[in-house]
């Protein structure tokens, strides 16, 4: 079945973007040939102002500043290289092994600070007449990290090497990344077919691209047909609006199939999905891959429970949006696209989860505090601190220590005591002056 048109797209997880650094790693990626993107622009790289505008009447500006403009904060960065370079990956084994060619067409970065930074590749299949095969299979292979270049290569090494400036994305016996303890073993995948169809038939399509099945899977052939209660869960996420094509949004796919949905690069309808929608879809994503970031780190020490909290909303009340759009189809994809990923129910739950543990700290803590406060009150009924000043003055004449080295030493122990019960009443400040678990960013 030929395909007509399409775009493929993988995302990826960077880590999290640390304010001390970010200059620095900007600095990387702009040395490694990335530009910031601040705003669209015309064939010749000039600001379009016709697209300038189209984006001022079709979001809210909170979402047009993070994802397309410029956060008035300043602290959220598109960068983007475009390239014209060809790799080839490995799919299947023995008698079923093909080797398919793909171009990278661009890489962009979109990086947070103090959140998690994200990375998108947009591929382009080399076959000279595009089928769906191919691009099923293509599909399969560039959402595993470790897929296999023609030359052993894996493609996860190949893509932090090439594209991300020697960024790693998998943690190894020598070094840790953090950011893996969240990523998964897959990169997500957005992808907008256009093909001719029957239109009864295209959610059966639609299961076989986005599952990455193989084909004929969704029409009830081979092995990996799937159930029809599971296929019916599926395509409770399918968004569809109009009669020409059809979306569904899983974990980690999104696919759009259709017929005269998508047309050649450079059109309207091209432009639209490889701009405006997939940049909702990539926000979404952003919004999810966070919350297994804070899902991870609350399984650190108590002590931080409170401090991630109150970061926890922070991050809420800047990017925990409602509504994106002055228009129906730019909220339903943000709605259903949530919906697909189940942000709501896991936000929910997460927040109910930290509240009840920074309850429980604080419960602890004013007990500790109740029995320190005990202590201050029996050593308040002492008449007297001249035995201590007596007991430190025979301490003196017995050592004949010079004055200089031994109450510098009396202040060491009285700093170190006074330290122990802060630390005992209000552990979560010392959290602040240790040093944060490594990222694969810095």
């Amino acid at each position: 079945m030929k395909v007509n048109s399409s775009i493929i797209r993988i995302v990826g997880l960077l880590g999290e973007i640390p304010e001390k650094s970010a200059d620095k790693l900007f600095q990387k990626f702009r040395d490694a040939g990335y530009h910031r993107d601040l705003y669209p622009v015309d064939t010749n790289g000039a600001k379009d102002g016709r697209s300038l505008q189209f984006l001022k009447d079709y979001f809210y500006p909170n979402f047009r500043n993070l994802m397309f403009l410029r956060d008035n904060e300043d602290e959220t960065f598109r960068y983007i290289k475009l390239d014209n370079r060809t790799v080839s990956l490995t799919y299947g084994r023995d008698e079923r092994k093909r080797i398919y060619s793909i171009g990278i067409l661009k890489s962009e970065l979109y990086l947070f600070k103090e959140q998690i930074g994200l990375f998108s590749i947009s591929i382009e299949i080399q076959e000279e007449n595009k089928n769906l095969n191919d691009i099923s299979n293509i599909i399969s292979v560039v959402k595993n990290f470790d897929a296999e270049l023609e030359n052993g290569t894996l493609w996860h090494h190949w893509i932090s090497k090439e594209l991300l400036a020697n960024i790693p994305l998998r943690s190894t016996d020598e070094s840790i990344v953090s950011s893996d303890e969240y990523s998964g073993s897959k990169f997500k995948v957005y992808s907008v077919l256009d093909f001719e169809h029957e239109r009864q038939e295209r959610k059966n399509h639609l299961n076989d691209i986005a599952t990455s099945s193989p084909l004929g899977a969704g029409f009830g052939r081979g092995f990996y047909a799937p159930d029809e209660q599971y296929f019916d869960q599926i395509m409770t996420n399918r968004i569809a609006v109009f009669t020409n094509w059809e979306a569904v949004c899983l974990f980690d796919s999104f696919c759009c199939i259709g017929d005269k949905n998508l047309n050649e690069p450079g059109s309207i309808s091209y432009i639209s999905w490889d701009y405006t929608y997939f940049r909702i879809y990539l926000y979404r994503l952003f919004f999810k891959y966070n919350l297994y970031r804070y899902n991870s780190m609350i399984n650190e020490t108590d002590a931080k429970k409170i401090l991630l909290r109150d970061q926890f909303e922070s991050f809420l009340n800047k990017y925990n949006i409602g509504h994106i759009s002055f228009n129906f189809l730019g909220n339903e994809l943000f709605n259903k696209t949530g919906h697909a990923l189940e942000l709501d129910k896991e936000l929910i739950t997460f927040r109910e989860r930290i509240n009840n543990l920074s309850k429980v700290l604080q419960e602890e803590r004013e007990s500790k505090t109740n029995n320190l406060l005990q202590i201050v009150t029996v050593l308040s009924g002492l008449s007297s601190v001249a035995p201590a000043i007596d007991m430190i003055n025979q301490a003196e004449q017995y050592l004949l220590w010079p004055p200089i080295i031994f109450y510098g030493l009396v202040s060491i122990i009285m700093l170190a005591i006074i330290s122990g019960i802060v630390y005992y009443i209000f552990p979560e400040l010392f959290k602040k002056l240790w040093k944060k678990r490594p990222s694969n960013l810095e």
